[in-house]
């Protein structure tokens, strides 16, 4: 009888570590796909940086 609860806590232990490792993982995803935004956002505000200049320029001289 003891050795059946002891394997059934054994099997609950590795059962909740695997879901934290499951949720571990998807944390580190998401956190890795919110900073490659940031990152797409930073560069397409520096395009825009660039290219406004030129274009309120062109706008001013038609």
């Amino acid at each position: 009888m003891i050795i059946i609860i002891i394997i059934i806590i054994i099997i609950i232990i590795i059962i909740i570590i695997i879901i934290m490792i499951i949720i571990i993982i998807i944390i580190i995803i998401i956190i890795i796909i919110i900073i490659i935004i940031i990152i797409i956002i930073i560069l397409a505000i520096q395009q825009l940086n660039e290219v406004l200049p030129f274009t309120t320029i062109f706008l001013i001289f038609q």
